[in-house]
């Protein structure tokens, strides 16, 4: 275990009992960290939805309904997911109440629903999709309906639609492993500011465009 004022980390640590887990969740910090927790009954999201900080729970790799609700209904400023790789909107809509950061790294695809509900609180925060490596048109377009915050997408590729459509999105665009896409979309894409890519990208961006204002 490894403890400061702010953060929490318990290595080696596959499974909990109540009374521990609820210690853990009346920590005062800001951060705790149970990546190598291998499941989380339902009770258990329960108890750590109390945590008012920043969660990460990395190593669980499947949730139930009743779990995602919980999870989806606490008050932290974040929580990391990255061992999901696959979610449906049965799932996807317990987050939809969400306020902080969602780090969803390990989602390989995801479709228009799911990503609906991601993005439906995301108004100051952000939204992590870093395992995200291909995403259709119709999926951009609903993500661009994200008010404010920031987005996060692995995606190598990127067709001229889906670059108008992500171009509109308010808030912070991460694209850093973008590596195909065409002039045009590139110019549809040189119009959104705050925009990160990659540096041998951002050398392509016209001289003179919103998404090189400092």
């Amino acid at each position: 275990m490894k403890k400061n004022k702010n953060r929490l980390e318990l290595n080696g640590v596959y499974q909990l009992d109540d009374t521990t887990l609820a210690q853990i969740a009346n920590f005062n910090g800001r951060k705790i960290l149970l990546n190598d927790l291998e499941t989380l009954p339902d009770k258990h999201a329960e108890i750590l939805s109390s945590f008012n900080g920043a969660l990460e729970l990395n190593g669980i790799t499947t949730l139930s309904e009743q779990t995602a609700q919980y999870l989806g209904k606490g008050e932290g400023i974040g929580l990391n997911l990255d061992g999901i790789t696959s979610m449906d909107a049965s799932i996807a809509i317990h987050f939809n109440e969400f306020a902080g950061d969602l780090s969803l790294n390990g989602l390989q695809e995801i479709d228009e629903k799911t990503a609906g509900y991601l993005i439906a609180k995301q108004t100051s925060h952000g939204l992590s999709l870093g395992g995200l490596r291909k995403m259709d048109d119709q999926v951009a377009k609903v993500l661009s309906n994200m008010a404010a915050g920031s987005l996060k997408l692995g995606i190598t590729s990127l067709s001229d639609k889906g670059a108008n459509y992500l171009s509109k999105m308010h808030g912070h665009l991460t694209l850093y492993q973008l590596k195909e896409i065409s002039e045009e979309g590139l110019q549809l894409l040189s119009q959104k500011h705050p925009l990160h890519l990659s540096p041998d990208l951002f050398e392509r961006l016209p001289a003179k465009c919103p998404a090189r204002w400092d």
